[in-house]
Order: C-alpha cells, then structure tokens, then sequence
C-alpha cells in the first residue's frame, strides 16, 4: 500500500493506472479491516489505556452499563486496569431488584473514594428492559412501585454509610413513606459528615394514580430542615418534587437551579423566606416553579433581582397567583420562558402584565395556555410577542387556534411580528392550519426555517399534499418525545 502511494505522490497529477487504483483501495480497505486486530493496544502504558477506555464507556452514553461490562469480559489486562480505575465506576444506577441490584452495589465498591453520582429508580421497570433506555425511563412516574418503603430504608443507610462521597444524587420514589425516609436520613446522617461533595439533589414522589395533582390535601407532615439545616457548601442544584421540607430552618443558598413543584400553600416558604432564597443565590440560572411557590400575599415588594437567570418555567398555577409570582423577582436576561397549564381562566392580564418585562427571550414554550380571543385580546398577545425581538424558537402545543393568529397583523402587513423566529416545535396542532400558518409566515417575509413535529401529529399529516406543501417551504423534521434539538442546545448556551 506504502509503495502504490509513493508511485501516486511521483507522477502526480497524473493518475495511477486504473488497476493500479483498484490495488490501492482494496490494500487500504484490508489494511483498515486488519489493523485494529494487529496493534498491539496492550504495550502501551497502563495510563494511556486507562484513558482510551473512558472515552470508550463514557462517549456510549445510551449503553454505558454494556460498554463497561464488555470492557471487563475483553481480557484479563482490560478487567484489571478498568477494576483499578475508580471512575469508570461511580456513576451507580439502583432499580429494581435482583442481579441490577448486585450490580449496582458492586459497582459501587469499585468507585472506592471517588465522587458519586447516585440514582435511585422506586419504580417499576420492565426487568427485560435494555440499558439505553436507562435516562428516559428513570423520570417514568407512572409504574407500579418495585422498591418498597421497607426496602428503601435499609438500602439508604447502607448507601449512606459513602454519603460524604455523593455528589449527585437523584431519587424517584412512589410513595410517602420512602421519601420521607430519604429526608430523615439525610437530616440524620448529613451533619455529621457536612456532605463536602453534594452538588446535586433531586427526589421526586410520584404516587399520582391515587392523588390528584392539584390537591390542597396531604397527610399531616412534619416537616424537617434539608440535611439536618447545615449548609451544604457544595450545593448546586437542588430538585423537590411532592415533598416537603421546613423552608425556615433549611439552608438554601448559592444555587445555580432551583426546582419545586407540586407543593401546597401549607408546606410552601413564605414569600418573604421566598425572596430570601433568591436573593441567597446570586448565581441562580435556572428557576422551574411547576404547582409551587411562595404563600401569597397581597402586600407590594421590591422584586429580587436575578442578573444571571437564564431558564424560567412556570406552570401550573391560577391568574392571580402567578401575577403574584411574577411580582417577587426580575430577571431581564432570560433566554428561555417555558409557560405552561394557565389555563381554565383569562390569562390575559398576566400576558398584559410580562409585555417589555422579557426582551431577551430566544426560546419560548407555550403548552396549554388561555386568554381572551377578542380581537383586542389577540392584539394584546401580539404586543407581547413584539415586546421579545428576539424570538427565534416556539414550542407550542394545546393551544386555541387562535394562538397562531397574533402572530399576524391583521391592519399592518408590511411589519413582520417575530421577525427571527425560524424553528417551531408543534406538539399538537390541526395539520391544515399548520400548513396555512406556515405558508402565511412565508407570504408575510418571515419564513420558517425548520418544523419539528411529534410522533403522533407526523402521523396525522396523512396527505401527501400537507408533507409536500411542508416541506417545499421549510425542513421537516420528526422529534421524539423528550429529545433535545441542537437549534435548541445551541440557543440555549
């Protein structure tokens, strides 16, 4: 192969022979068929492998648990440099039970002392359900229970007894007695340590079959101050899902996203223990406040500023409260506003309310919202669009049809609403009007770049005319549900 290159390099430019050409593809295609089977991978240093097998395992992100199990079954030189190297090993996923459970623990024996990143699955999951679905099932509330409460309490202690090493930890569970049991333990067991490495903490209760989401009504709770109300001084990220905590005696400070959700006014921070947490975390980037939020309050306050807040999602909540909300903190710079299930009233003075407060917004989600569909509704919407110049990427799904209407002035063509908006996520619309909606964006000036559609609406674009007129104006394209697209990574850096 060397020589038949040489020749090439001599009588450049000319060509080589046309057999000659044959020759030299044919030596290239075995020598890459042969080579990886004839390097001797095992002569280099044990520190080069080593670092050749990390980027093996941790580049297969959808099959990481297969990529680390054929790592050990190659040879017994991989097996012994993998079983050294601590860090192939402290990403440890419990679930279920029997053998993934061994191996959960065994992989946490091979971590030793180095930083965990933990989580813990309370519901069921196919036992035969293959390892690339490991990140998509984790958040699946809505199994039947696999782990009991009685088993989750002697597994925390015996996971807690490495607490110090923790550095991410993310527990679903399904019912009241394991997440409590997680939170005692943690305010039993944190302050002797101080938990030095937590970064990350997420538990999220679901056991949504037997309660409605937006009850008012919870068992009689007491509830205790997050790790025992030391200060975590690594915390980062912190997650609380349908279960409580004693806002007054927890040290909540220094983070960089903060999420609740679905907690009632009762288990709820005052909105003065509220803006006190907010105004604790100078560097907060996102804010998720999904059925939960300070306990309101009719009086009028300076709001919280929030230089660096980049990600904002709100949802679930009435008109009052949620322009009550809106009243406790600014944020000039969001990128990125998720909205979601405000409806069942007039949204409108809300809408009314956020016109000019958010100028920067790049990405916009809008699920389930409602307001006045007067024609001076529908002009005070499109004054809330105009007030985001930036626009470039809507999500939207079960909205009114008239949602896509303010996107139009009826009495002035010629000045485009939304100019840079050239991505649009649909979740559910009606295939003709996304057509038209579309055509008319292009007719206006401002046509669209891309249309990511759902699984189920690519479906009911059954007309082969619909899929052609699409696609003639913009790409098209099919999104899983949960998937992330790079228009959306990238606006969002």
């Amino acid at each position: 192969m060397r020589e038949l290159e040489q020749v090439q390099k001599d009588i450049y430019p000319r060509m080589l022979p046309e057999e000659a050409q044959h020759q030299l593809v044919f030596a290239r295609q075995s020598y890459m068929l042969r080579y990886f089977r004839l390097f001797r991978i095992n002569d280099l240093p044990t520190e080069i492998i080593s670092n050749i097998l990390r980027f093996v395992i941790w580049d297969s992100m959808k099959r990481p648990v297969d990529a680390r199990l054929c790592v050990t079954w190659t040879c017994r030189a991989w097996r012994e440099i993998a079983l050294n190297d601590s860090t192939l090993w402290n990403a440890v996923w419990f679930r279920g039970s029997g053998p993934r459970t061994d191996r959960a623990w065994a992989w946490l024996d091979r971590a030793r002392q180095a930083p965990l990143d933990v989580r813990i699955d309370g519901n069921t999951q196919d036992e035969g359900v293959d390892d690339a679905s490991e990140l998509s099932s984790i958040f699946d509330l809505s199994a039947e229970p696999s782990m009991s409460a009685a088993d989750m309490r002697p597994m925390l202690l015996r996971l807690f007894t490495k607490l110090a090493a923790i550095r991410m930890l993310i527990i679903v569970v399904d019912d009241w007695k394991s997440a409590l049991s997680v939170l005692e333990l943690l305010g039993t067991l944190g302050p002797p340590c101080g938990v030095p490495l937590l970064q990350r903490f997420e538990v999220h209760r679901g056991g949504l079959r037997n309660e409605d989401r937006k009850t008012v009504v919870w068992p009689n709770l007491i509830s205790q101050p997050f790790l025992g109300g030391i200060v975590p001084p690594s915390l980062e990220y912190l997650s609380l899902n349908g279960v409580p905590i004693d806002w007054g005696r927890s040290v909540v400070q220094n983070l960089t996203t903060f999420d609740i959700r679905r907690l009632p006014a009762s288990h709820s921070p005052t909105a003065a223990r509220f803006r006190e947490i907010l105004a604790s975390c100078p560097r907060l980037q996102k804010l998720s406040l999904d059925g939960a939020g300070p306990i309101f309050e009719d009086q009028n306050t300076v709001p919280v500023n929030l230089p660096h807040l980049r990600t904002l999602v709100v949802a679930d909540f009435a008109v009052k409260y949620v322009m009550f909300l809106f009243s406790q903190f600014s944020a000039p710079d969001v990128n990125d506003l998720t909205l979601m299930n405000l409806c069942g009233d007039d949204y409108l003075p809300l809408f009314l309310q956020l016109t000019s407060v958010f100028a920067k917004i790049r990405l916009l989600t809008c699920y389930s919202i409602q307001f006045d569909v007067s024609p001076l509704g529908l002009a005070s919407m499109t004054r809330w669009l105009d007030s985001m110049p930036l626009l470039t990427y809507l999500r939207v799904a079960n909205v009114a049809n008239q949602f896509f209407g303010i996107f139009f002035r009826p009495t002035d063509i010629k000045t485009p609403v939304c100019p840079h908006l050239v991505v649009v996520d649909c979740q559910s619309i009606e295939p003709s009007l996304l057509v038209q909606w579309v055509k008319d964006r292009a007719d206006h000036g401002t046509p669209l770049r891309k249309i990511y559609v759902s699984e189920d609406l690519a479906k009911g674009l059954a007309s082969e005319d619909q899929v052609k007129a699409l696609k003639s104006l913009c790409v098209l394209a099919c999104l899983p549900r949960g998937a992330t697209t790079p228009e959306e990574e990238a606006l969002a850096l």
